[in-house]
């Protein structure tokens, strides 16, 4: 039997009736002698951190600390207002602008447009679905749709099923289902974004995000009717707050991270509280909503994002980017003396949780790189992913329904 070197570490729970995390001004989107002022979507994706800006797209590798302009000044793409990200690998990159889709084989290096059969049309979002690419896109604000690739990139189709005349926004992606939201309201693909039929009742508006946490599907409008939740998988939609969201209230955002929402709004003062854009947070699933400004100062924060571990948030207000940690800020209670974690003498991490029932484990970096994700039902895990790992802090993020625990731990030499 192997002797176990490290200490072990005990699991604590995650009371989910409190954040408290500060938000820290980490810098600017800068092309000397200019900043970007507009964000049109912060994106993690591994260890990179994209944010789509008037200035063109920048890319942090530090979890914000740093940022790099992948775009300004190259040629096809310089002075590019861009809106959209999707990194497919290390060296494939696409990047939508408020005009056409573009992509870069090296890592940002260089950029090819890309024709379609459509031009100058805002890209929207882009994503994956199994063996389809997919974007949406809006065209001054009355024509819209969504287009699909089978191949990764080579051709472009357009999905069939969404008016022309109504500008797509934001996509949530399920495996082979898609759903896009947009003027109208939300709609649902079932084959990879290649078919889509109008989802549910009562979201006639004008819709701009949608998201899923745990069994509800989430939408907010841009258009001030605020925001929707379905608990049936979309056929019916109710208001998520009526106090909060009654009222005029533009939902321009909506982020998550374990056990937490967050929106960016603006709108009357049941809405946003001050008139400008605020950021609210909700802990019990969209029910109940407090204000999530913490130390930052009234102002127009309109974009919300996350790195890909979900363990940071990133908003912009001005120039100035500010970050929060999601994980952190959680208020930690009660101990459960029968979690454990350790590093055996092989340097694999164990986690024993009796009687476990399907626990979704996800290890991060302090600097939010996901390093590690499963789902287990048996009393103990032995992670070898982690052997080689550089010595320092890990995130140990352990979820079952609505519980969550996360642990701090060392790795030594």
């Amino acid at each position: 039997m192997k002797k176990i070197t490290k200490v072990l570490f005990f699991i604590s729970c995650i009371a989910i009736s409190k954040v408290n995390a500060q938000w820290n001004q980490i810098g600017y989107l800068a092309i000397t002698p200019d900043t970007a002022n507009n964000v049109g979507t912060f994106a993690g994706f591994g260890s990179n951190m994209y944010a789509a800006s008037n200035k063109g797209l920048f890319r942090s590798t530090d979890n914000g600390n740093n940022w790099t302009n992948l775009t300004y000044a190259v040629p096809v793409t310089q002075s590019l207002s861009m809106v959209s990200v999707w990194e497919e690998s290390v060296s494939v990159i696409y990047a939508g602008s408020d005009k056409r889709l573009y992509k870069s084989t090296n890592s940002g290096s260089t950029w090819t447009w890309i024709p379609l059969s459509i031009d100058s049309m805002s890209i929207s979002e882009i994503n994956r679905s199994g063996s389809n690419l997919i974007f949406s896109y809006n065209k001054n604000f009355n024509k819209g749709g969504v287009f699909y690739s089978p191949d990764n990139g080579t051709t472009w189709n357009q999905a069939t099923g969404i008016p022309a005349t109504n500008p797509m926004f934001d996509i949530h992606v399920e495996g082979d289902t898609v759903y896009v939201a947009g003027t109208g309201g939300i709609y649902k693909s079932i084959n990879k974004g290649v078919n889509f039929s109008f989802l549910g009742n009562g979201t006639n508006v004008g819709l701009r995000t949608i998201t899923r946490h745990a069994t509800k599907l989430i939408a907010g409008d841009a258009g001030g009717t605020g925001m929707y939740v379905s608990t049936n998988g979309g056929t019916t939609w109710t208001l998520a707050n009526a106090t909060v969201f009654g009222g005029f209230c533009q939902v321009i955002s909506v982020e998550q991270a374990p056990g937490i929402i967050v929106t960016a709004v603006t709108g009357g003062t049941a809405c946003s509280g001050t008139g400008n854009a605020s950021i609210k947070m909700s802990v019990d699933g969209g029910t109940n909503w407090s204000t999530f400004m913490t130390n930052l100062n009234s102002g127009f924060y309109p974009r919300l994002g996350t790195n890909s571990g979900h363990t940071s948030f990133f908003t912009l207000t001005g120039n100035k980017i500010y970050r929060t940690n999601a994980v952190t800020g959680l208020k930690k209670y009660e101990s459960d003396p029968a979690a454990k974690l350790f590093f055996d003498a092989d340097k694999n991490l164990n986690i024993q949780i009796p009687n476990s029932t399907n626990v979704d484990i996800k290890i991060f970096s302090v600097s939010g790189t996901l390093m590690y994700k499963n789902t287990f039902s048996e009393s103990e895990l032995k992670i070898s992913e982690l052997s080689n790992a550089a010595p320092g802090v890990y995130f140990v993020m352990m979820s079952s329904g609505n519980k969550v625990a996360t642990q701090k731990i060392l790795k030594q030499e």
